[in-house]
C-alpha cells in the first residue's frame, strides 16, 4: 500500500505496512498526486503544475520519474477523482468536477475518450463521478 503527503512541503511517496502502519518513506514525486494507481510496478498519478495537468510515473524498483502532459481532455474540471486500470492497459479516471468519465493512454498522456455519465432520464450527472472499478470480468 503506498500514500503520498505534501506536509513537508514536497510530494513525498510512502509505502504503508498494512499490518503494522509505519510508513516508509519511498521518494519525492514529480508533482502532488490527486490521485493514483499502482500498474506494472509504476506509481501512476496525475497532479497539476503552472495551471497544466500531467501524468506522473514513479517507478517503485528504480525511483525513475516521468511526466507526460495531459492532452486532449477539457481540463475544466480536473483530473482528481478516481484512476483505475482496464484489463488492456489503458487508464480510465472520474474527475471530481465532472460528471463523467474518460479513458487514457498511460504511455502518451492523450485522452482517448470521454463518456458523460446519465441517470436514467438522460440527464447528465451534475457534479463529480466518483467510485469507478472494474469487475473481475472486465465490466465496468
Amino acid at each position: 500500500m503506498y500514500a503520498t503527503t505534501t506536509a513537508s512541503g514536497e510530494p513525498v511517496l510512502y509505502k504503508i505496512n498494512a499490518t503494522t502502519g509505519q510508513a516508509q518513506r519511498v521518494g519525492v514525486l514529480g508533482g502532488s498526486a490527486s490521485n493514483a494507481v499502482i500498474h506494472n510496478g509504476k506509481y501512476i498519478h496525475s497532479y497539476a503544475a503552472n495551471g497544466e495537468y500531467f501524468l506522473g510515473s514513479y517507478d517503485l524498483a528504480t525511483g525513475q520519474k516521468t511526466a507526460k502532459k495531459i492532452e486532449g481532455y477539457d481540463i475544466g474540471s480536473g483530473v482528481g477523482g478516481d484512476l483505475v486500470v482496464d484489463k488492456d492497459g489503458y487508464l480510465w479516471f472520474a474527475s471530481n468536477g465532472s460528471g463523467a468519465i474518460a479513458q487514457m493512454n498511460p504511455d502518451t498522456a492523450e485522452v482517448i475518450r470521454v463518456i458523460p455519465i446519465k441517470n436514467a432520464d438522460g440527464k447528465t450527472i451534475d457534479g463529480g463521478v466518483r467510485g469507478i472499478s472494474f469487475l473481475p470480468n472486465g465490466q465496468m
